[in-house]
């Protein structure tokens, strides 16, 4: 973003100490083209912007989840080893070949394809009334 703001305006500047010489008419080498100054500075922009986003969404998943406090789901795998019970997951996203998933309790992920979920519930939390 800089390099081309800096593009911009040296562009601006050359145009206009060449205005002012006697030699107005000499030609230049390599020009950036103005025309494209405002589409090339969207695109930055619109870019950076995405990507600030999502990493400050990423941090956010990643914060609550440390804390303990992401969505906490109930899932059975269907893995024919380990006959185990269902587990508390948080659901950190999914595919369409694969859900991924965080154990608070043991501090690992885990990648499971879709084909080894037998069911998943969302845990809703129990809400206190305040009197």
């Amino acid at each position: 973003m800089v390099l081309v703001m800096a593009l911009i305006l040296g562009d601006k500047l050359e145009k206009k100490l060449r205005s002012k010489s006697k030699k107005a008419n000499v030609t230049v080498d390599w020009h950036f083209y103005p025309k494209y100054a405002e589409a090339a500075i969207a695109f930055i922009g619109f870019a950076t912007g995405i990507v600030f986003l999502m990493f400050h969404l990423a941090q956010g998943n990643a914060n609550d989840i440390k804390l303990d406090e992401p969505d906490q789901y109930k899932v059975r795998l269907s893995d024919p080893d380990k006959q185990t019970g269902a587990k508390t997951l948080a659901l950190l996203g999914t595919s369409a070949r694969f859900g991924y998933f965080y154990d608070a309790k043991t501090k690992a992920s885990l990648v499971v394809p879709v084909e080894n979920i037998s069911f998943m519930r969302k845990l809703v939390p129990v809400k206190t009334q305040d009197k």
